[in-house]
């Protein structure tokens, strides 16, 4: 069980068989996972199979979405369980997500500024929710829309 947190599962080597309700997909190099709180999901790692796993807490992420949304959640945040790592939105947040690995395992100066780290981690949820099909992609999309 994964909790409170959506878990993503990239692939540094090797694959995995993953199984989210009724959709079942491999991992691989070019496609991670993504579980999400209260969705059953199963997995079996393959030899030599590595990974980076994020986890994002789901209180912090939807009080994000409805902050950018301007209003209540209608119903739990869901995301599609397979993410393509080529896709360009998503190569973003990845490169966001190494960058904040890389100054915290550094022990970078910003990892010390709580200002700086909180504008970070909104950025880092910011582009996970625009690069990610999701159940609010939709009304996320005609927000962008509206605001250019």
């Amino acid at each position: 069980d994964h909790g409170d947190f959506y878990v993503v599962q990239i692939p540094l080597s090797g694959t995995a068989r993953i199984t989210c309700g009724a959709e079942e997909f491999d991992s691989t190099m070019t496609v991670a996972s993504i579980l999400s709180p209260g969705r059953p999901a199963t997995m079996e790692w393959h030899e030599g199979h590595s990974q980076l796993i994020v986890r994002l807490a789901r209180r912090t992420l939807e009080e994000h979405l409805q902050e950018i949304l301007g209003s209540p959640l209608e119903q739990p945040l869901r995301f599609e369980p397979q993410m393509e790592l080529g896709s360009p939105a998503v190569c973003r947040w990845r490169e966001a997500v190494e960058l904040l690995e890389h100054e915290v395992a550094n022990h970078a100066a910003i990892t010390g500024d709580s200002a700086a780290m909180e504008e970070f981690d909104r950025i880092v949820l910011t582009q996970f929710l625009s690069a990610q099909p999701n159940n609010y992609s939709e009304r996320l999309r005609s927000l962008a829309q509206s605001l250019t």
